[in-house]
Parts: C-alpha cells; structure tokens; sequence
C-alpha cells in the first residue's frame, strides 16, 4: 500500500522525522494544556508558538516552560 507522501517522493527519513516532530508537537500540546500554572493568554502564547516553529516550539516548551514543573 503506498502512503501519500511516498507518492509525493518524500524519502523515508523525512517522514519519520515529520512523524516525529507531529508527535512531539502533540505531547507538547496536551501538556501546555493541561498547566494549571498557565492562565489562558500564556498558554495561547505557547500553543501559537509550537504552531508557529514545529520542531522548535515544543522542545522550548520542555525546555523553558514552566519552572514549577522541573522542580518536582
């Protein structure tokens, strides 16, 4: 069965990493989410900027998201 993007000719690597990056950006949503130390505008902001850098975006979210959050 072939898939749309081996008929698009993306290489095997590309998406794997796409998948990847759409997983992580998944997980980084869910967790933005559910933060209760983040009100509404904060946690727009995060969500708009993992939209905005898709591999970037969520990796700043683990990163540098709430400090509460690293210290447990």
């Amino acid at each position: 069965m072939h898939h749309l993007l081996d008929h698009l000719g993306v290489p095997a690597l590309w998406q794997l990493a796409l998948l990847l990056a759409l997983l992580l950006f998944l997980h980084a949503l869910a967790d933005i989410l559910v933060q209760p130390e983040l009100d509404g505008g904060r946690a727009l902001l995060w969500v708009l900027l993992a939209l905005a850098l898709p591999f970037v975006g969520p990796v700043l979210w683990y990163v540098r998201g709430p400090r509460t959050l690293r210290s447990t």
